[in-house]
């Protein structure tokens, strides 16, 4: 998902848009991002699936916008890869920081 996509998608939900200046994004800052974005999120659901007596799937795809269930779906997904990615990340190249070693190339 691209960075405007990204951020498109944080100001749909009405959640605070990390600043994201550089191509190479902060992944610890990122992900965390994510995660309160979307516990926002569930916990609305939560509250819509309760009253109404429906599914959390249900309710999910009443408090989110279509293409937003559908980019929580890809969040969790990219997260876990690039969480799966760093764990078996060889060391970064001399004169790399640790910040540019952060996304896969």
């Amino acid at each position: 998902m691209n960075v405007p996509t990204l951020r498109r998608a944080f100001r749909n939900i009405g959640f605070h848009v990390p600043v994201l200046h550089q191509p190479v994004v902060d992944y610890l800052a990122l992900r965390q991002a994510v995660a309160a974005a979307l516990l926002k999120l569930d916990e609305e659901a939560q509250r819509l699936a309760e009253s109404l007596r429906i599914r959390p799937d249900e309710a999910w795809e009443r408090v989110m916008a279509p293409d937003l269930y559908l980019a929580r779906e890809r969040f969790i997904r990219a997260l876990l890869t690039l969480s799966a990615w760093r764990r078996t990340a060889a060391p970064a190249p001399h004169g790399w920081t640790h910040r540019e070693d952060e996304l896969p190339r």
